[in-house]
């Protein structure tokens, strides 16, 4: 079993997840995050709803903003698709 540390995530993310509680990545993070730290573009991860897909994508982008303190607005973003079960939930925000 993986930790995050051992995917590669930087200091300051580990801190973050382990305040949160965040202590062993799911198979989808395991995978994902690796693969998007190494700059491998097109990367498609597909897992079933509540596996931490958003945070298998988020982290890396994260990293990176840490890592060369990169500025929101300026720098590159990322696309999710979500799909029509999670749209529901945050039309109840609208």
């Amino acid at each position: 079993m993986q930790t995050f540390k051992e995917l590669g995530l930087s200091d300051d993310l580990l801190k973050s997840l382990e305040e949160i509680g965040f202590v062993t990545p799911t198979e989808i993070q395991s995978k994902a995050i690796p693969a998007l730290l190494e700059n491998k573009p097109d990367f498609i991860g597909l897992a079933q709803t509540g596996t931490g897909k958003t945070a298998a994508f988020g982290l890396p982008l994260l990293h990176f903003g840490y890592q060369y303190k990169l500025h929101i607005r300026t720098h590159p973003c990322a696309y999710k698709r979500i799909g029509t079960t999670d749209i529901k939930g945050v039309r109840k925000f609208w």
